[in-house]
């Protein structure tokens, strides 16, 4: 697709919905020590494939997301349980989620959306086939921008276009 060749992807709420209950707590913000790196902030950041933004990941790691969820139950509990590098990303001296709140809160997503298996799956070939983007470059998913949320736009188009009154967007082609 030469039209999107080089520039970001953002995809809105639903991809936001799916995906953002299975990702890891992000790396905390890069501290400096008297103008020395935290080397531990460094390290971490280099497991998870470096320094990239929230949200954001590579079309490669939603398939993968997507096999680990389509494998099923005894698959959640290895890379979702309490035991999982997942649940041992959210620290539980810092504010939001323990490790056990946010290992119970991504299981309890898996059991009750059976079609999440589907929806990532979706995802990827959309991405992958449906618009041709390589599998490495990264996609950026968010709910809201500026605490508005994004999926209202959709909503708001199709309004627009089908009101009947006549004073909507009209197909000229």
């Amino acid at each position: 697709m030469n039209s999107f060749s080089n520039g970001g992807i953002l995809a809105l709420s639903y991809f936001y919905d799916r995906i953002s209950p299975l990702l890891p707590a992000p790396p905390k913000p890069k501290k400096k020590l008297g103008g020395i790196p935290d080397k531990l902030y460094e390290e971490e950041a280099a497991k998870h494939g470096g320094l990239r933004e929230p949200n954001s990941m590579p079309i490669s790691e939603i398939a993968l997301l997507a096999q680990r969820v389509c494998d099923g139950p005894k698959s959640w509990e290895v890379h979702w349980g309490r035991a999982s590098p997942f649940a041992q990303s959210f620290d539980s001296s810092s504010p939001g989620m323990s490790p056990s709140e946010a290992s119970k809160a991504a299981l309890d997503e898996l059991q009750d959306r059976p079609e999440h298996c589907l929806d990532l799956t979706f995802m990827h070939a959309l991405l992958r086939l449906g618009y041709e983007f390589g599998s490495e470059r990264d996609v950026r998913f968010e709910k809201k921008v500026d605490d508005v949320e994004l999926g209202w736009c959709l909503g708001a188009t199709l309004a627009m276009v089908l009101d009947g009154s006549g004073d909507g967007i009209k197909c000229v082609a």
